[in-house]
């Protein structure tokens, strides 16, 4: 049996519990780059999926948050700019119950 005081014992285990998130949050983004450049291999996120025997779901995420900014596509306008400052909205849908008081 372990002999160590349980403060000393706790460090050893805080220290190497933080060691670990950091090594899993690193292999987190070699394993989402690597994704990525599967994406740029096979040209769709549903056939990088099947290759790794992922869900398109759980691949489609990881490329996405380990993807670089700059490569992913801006779609309905998000994070553009209108010529006043503003930026686009989308229309409004009409609400159910207050549509009939216009």
């Amino acid at each position: 049996m372990n002999k160590d005081p349980w403060r000393a014992r706790f460090r050893r285990e805080d220290e190497l519990v933080e060691q670990l998130q950091t090594q899993l949050l690193e292999a987190a983004e070699r394993r989402g780059a690597a994704l990525v450049d599967g994406l740029d291999e096979l040209g769709t996120v549903y056939k990088v999926a099947k290759e790794v025997g992922k869900s398109y779901t759980a691949t489609s995420n990881a490329i996405k948050k380990y993807r670089p900014r700059a490569a992913q596509p801006n779609r309905n306008g998000a994070g553009r700019q209108l010529p006043g400052g503003g930026t686009p909205r989308a229309a409004a849908s009409p609400d159910p119950f207050t549509e009939h008081l216009t």
